[in-house]
């Protein structure tokens, strides 16, 4: 299949800015290049970067420079059947010996057609100052994003590409074929030159070449980008699908994980009081956890502390986060509950805080860690308490230091005639309290925990 320059050697059409200085060079010579037609700004220099005045078929010699601006083109016929065309924003010399012709495209882009085979003393190479690319019989162009990169896309025929080490000679070359891309890259002190060959995307053929294929060949490559643009349809729609179904059973693990996290903690804690509970991730393994708020019965008295449900390789497994490295606590338990990220790894804590008299206490226990805090202060004397005050406000800033709170749980005793209303009924000297108020209800536990349209829990 053949494909031509519509409307060669058409009329010309001057640009709004066409530049007019002096010189057009040697006229006696005899060429057979010609700028035969342009469009918007465009500027023509000879083989002494002197200024050529645009005129109707002006001749183009060896040496001579045409240049394109924004939304400005020019087309250069170089003999009967070799024709090219200029992109926007381009710069080319042409460079001539006898029968071997040189376009050497110094930026922008470049469309050829050579409708007929070159002769076999013939040669037509278009390249930058290290890269080329052989022409015998072709259409296609060219795009010179910079010094060091250099695109050939091949529409008919087939073209040779050679990319030169300028300090050894030493070559790289490769063939590019019709529905072919190659991509061209100079030798460079950190790597070799590559000549890299793809398939050509229909899709990108650019305006300006699109405006120049005769309707057979345009009407393919309209046909191969629908097609192209078909596929990448396709393609997109096998993806979305196949990442809707990913959600849709990570979705599905992750309520089963969250239904097996919460039958594993009602089964261990019997007596049914639970106040709050949080997910996140406790043992640092990508999946969620369950961290429990509730009542645990141990010593032979009733108090509330900390659990850690794990999912550990699809198996449930449940860790008492109630021991802390504090005997105060462990002995007379905490008045007050919170929840701490540990700042440095991001790890869940769970504090327990306790005081009476000169003693007070705070204990933070994760799954796999524990950290105590705390001071002793003479709180009878005006320097004990200025001292008490001193340790509270340094012991204030290492905890602040370390952890950022996430949550408190408000949870104080109340206060009877004996005491503080939990420690007197534990000594046997009051009835048993109400149960406490927490942040965390039951139906915000049960909301959070199990999906919506999966069933819930009752405690």
């Amino acid at each position: 299949m053949k494909s031509k320059l519509a409307g060669k050697k058409s009329r010309i059409l001057l640009g709004a800015a066409l530049l007019c200085l002096s010189g057009c060079g040697n006229q006696t010579r005899a060429t057979t290049m010609h700028l035969v037609r342009t469009e918007g700004t465009v500027g023509v220099t000879d083989q002494d970067q002197k200024d050529v005045s645009l005129m109707d078929q002006l001749g183009l010699y060896s040496g001579y420079q045409v240049g394109t601006q924004a939304r400005s083109y020019a087309w250069i016929d170089l003999d009967d059947v070799k024709l090219t065309k200029m992109d926007a924003d381009s710069q080319v010399e042409i460079r001539k010996t006898g029968k071997d012709l040189e376009i050497l495209v110094n930026s922008g882009n470049l469309f050829f057609n050579v409708t007929q085979p070159l002769e076999a003393d013939e040669t037509m190479t278009i390249r930058t100052s290290d890269m080329m690319v052989g022409i015998r019989g072709t259409c296609g162009w060219v795009e010179v994003e910079d010094p060091d990169h250099m695109k050939i896309f091949l529409l008919e025929g087939s073209v040779s590409c050679t990319v030169t080490d300028p300090g050894s000679g030493r070559e790289v070359t490769g063939t590019v074929n019709a529905g072919e891309t190659g991509l061209l890259t100079a030798w460079s002190p950190e790597e070799e030159g590559s000549i890299q060959v793809e398939k050509l995307p229909y899709q990108s053929v650019p305006d300006f070449v699109m405006e120049e294929l005769e309707e057979s060949m345009a009407q393919e490559v309209g046909d191969r980008a629908e097609e192209e643009s078909e596929k990448t349809r396709e393609s997109q729609e096998a993806e979305e699908a196949r990442l809707r179904e990913e959600e849709e059973l990570k979705k599905q693990e992750d309520d089963n994980r969250r239904i097996a996290l919460v039958n594993e903690l009602l089964a261990a804690r019997t007596d049914g009081r639970a106040m709050y509970a949080m997910l996140a991730d406790l043992n640092h393994d990508g999946m969620e956890d369950l961290l429990f708020f509730g009542a645990h019965t141990y010593t032979g008295r009733v108090d509330w502390g900390f659990s850690a449900c794990l999912w550990e390789g699809g198996q449930t497994r449940l860790v008492d986060l109630t021991n802390t490295p504090n005997n105060f606590i462990d002995i007379f338990g905490s008045s007050d509950y919170k929840i701490y990220r540990e700042r440095a790894t991001g790890d869940i804590y769970g504090e327990y805080s306790f005081s009476m008299d000169s003693t007070v206490s705070r204990a933070f226990v994760s799954v796999d860690n524990s950290a105590d805090f705390g001071y002793e202060y003479e709180y009878w004397t005006e320097e004990g308490l200025a001292d008490g005050e001193v340790k509270q406000r340094q012991m204030e800033e290492e905890i602040d230091r370390r952890f950022e709170l996430i949550e408190p749980l408000d949870f104080s005793e109340d206060v009877n005639d004996n005491g503080y209303a939990w420690s007197s009924y534990w000594n046997g000297q009051g009835n048993r309290p109400e149960e406490p108020a927490f942040s965390g209800t039951l139906d915000q536990v049960e909301q959070e925990l199990i999906p919506e349209g999966m069933g819930g829990f009752s405690l």
